[in-house]
């Protein structure tokens, strides 16, 4: 794959359009337990992927969607070369700049290797 543009990038979550309410913005771990390293994606609001900002689905309620999480194989903390400027609770994939935008697509192929599951009561 290679990089977007700076005008691709600025685009592709300019708004509230698809992308920013579907792709992962940022990741929080969960408490599994049965499974380790069990992690929610989060839209661009910071809901579960697909809920709008005017649906409740916040951080609260978080645990409601246990079924969306992703369960990687080792700690995602500890990953190189994937995540955008992360903090203590969220692991970013991306931000509000274009360069963060740039080489997402890139940077999420990588970090899809990574899953053991998608569905934390699946394994």
């Amino acid at each position: 794959m290679t990089m977007m543009t700076d005008q691709e990038a600025y685009a592709l979550t300019h708004h509230d359009g698809h992308f920013r309410l579907v792709m992962p913005y940022a990741f929080i771990g969960l408490e599994h337990p049965v499974h380790r390293h069990v992690y929610l994606p989060l839209n661009r609001n910071y809901r579960p992927l697909g809920c709008p900002r005017q649906f409740g689905a916040g951080l609260d309620d978080i645990y409601d969607y246990l079924s969306q999480a992703w369960v990687f194989r080792r700690d995602p903390t500890t990953f190189t070369g994937i995540w955008w400027n992360s903090g203590e609770c969220f692991l970013h994939l991306y931000d509000d700049s274009a360069e963060s935008r740039k080489d997402y697509l890139n940077r999420y192929a990588k970090l899809l290797t990574k899953v053991a599951s998608y569905r934390p009561t699946a394994l």
